[in-house]
């Protein structure tokens, strides 16, 4: 099991794998990191062989292996300085993912440990990883014994939890806005009344600010019926505008994808429902990678990355599962 910490690199290109392998195969310049599902031997059963890979943004034909086994890869979540990936690796544990980081300079990942590195393995059942500014901590999230779901930040300097949210509510990062403000899910001030879910800006201690008063980021559940979800949510520095993926069962059979900012002032809607549309990203010209999904059942099998530009409001392929014969599908993005 030593191999799993010594990562080959295999590059692929539109005609499959190519012979031999790629020791010193440098990055990209601008890669996109994603997990894949290899078609090897894989039978509707059983689990496909998975693996973690970089695409060449510039040129998405081109994309390097960077790990390949049974880890389950996600969230991928890629660090401020981009020399770093932190995401789940359950073989470690059997069950929960084991959240590894991984160092994008010497292909090599270690194990996160928590309780300033003495005690348990860090798992998290998160759809997110959120870095801080700094890149020295993040956010994650986790369910607890009680059901709820907690967010915490983890110092990766002195492998410990440096704060966690209380048991009176499941609350999980979406993404920071600033340095110090965080946007998040939380269900504490939900009521059966009103039956309406709106997120909310947290502090770096886990104080809330407040509400986020944007009727397009409003959840809603009546009487336990999901009539509309907003969820994987970004926030980009840049054009101060968020996207998200959003569903209306009362509407449309999937779910679209949304621009938005803070206040509800701009809002543009994407795709036409048909698809799952989720997970969507920022790039860092300003436009959009997200993944369409189309089995109801599987998120990542015979799925496949777009790229949209919100500006024209064109949609493209960008890393489609029918061009590589090895794979059968494709998870979310991180840039």
């Amino acid at each position: 099991m030593c191999t799993r910490f010594l990562i080959a690199l295999l590059l692929i290109s539109g005609c499959g794998l190519l012979n031999g392998e790629k020791k010193h195969q440098e990055l990209f310049e601008n890669p996109v990191f994603t997990e894949v599902y290899f078609t090897t031997d894989y039978e509707s059963d059983e689990r496909p062989d998975r693996g973690l890979i970089a695409i060449n943004y510039n040129n998405p034909k081109e994309f390097i292996v960077l790990e390949r086994g049974e880890s389950s890869f996600s969230p991928v979540s890629l660090s401020p300085d981009r020399k770093k990936l932190i995401y789940g690796d359950h073989t470690l544990t059997g069950s929960d993912p084991q959240l590894v980081i991984y160092d994008l300079d010497s292909k090599t990942k270690e194990p996160l440990y928590f309780d300033e590195g003495k005690l348990r393995l860090l798992t998290s059942k998160s759809s997110n990883i959120v870095w801080d500014k700094s890149g020295d901590s993040f956010y994650t999230s986790s369910p607890t014994s009680w059901g709820i779901i907690n967010t915490y930040l983890y110092s990766l300097e002195r492998m410990a939890i440096d704060f966690e949210t209380s048991n009176v509510a499941s609350i999980y990062p979406y993404d920071l806005i600033s340095k110090d403000t965080l946007l998040i899910f939380t269900n504490e001030f939900f009521s059966w009344e009103h039956g309406v879910v709106n997120p909310y800006l947290m502090d770096k201690e886990g104080n809330y600010i407040k509400k986020v008063e944007n009727p397009y980021l409003r959840s809603i559940n009546e009487g336990g019926l999901i009539k509309r979800v907003v969820r994987n949510l970004a926030w980009s520095d840049s054009l101060r505008l968020i996207v998200g993926s959003y569903s209306n069962s009362e509407e449309f059979e999937g779910s679209k994808i949304i621009i938005t900012d803070l206040d509800g002032n701009v809002y543009k809607e994407f795709t036409d429902g048909k698809y799952r549309n989720r997970a969507p990203v920022w790039t860092k010209d300003g436009k959009i990678i997200f993944t369409e999904s189309r089995v109801k059942n599987s998120d990542v099998l015979y799925a496949g990355l777009k790229i949209l530009d919100p500006e024209t409001g064109k949609i493209s392929p960008f890393f489609s599962r029918y061009n590589y014969p090895e794979l059968i599908g494709v998870g979310t993005a991180a840039l």
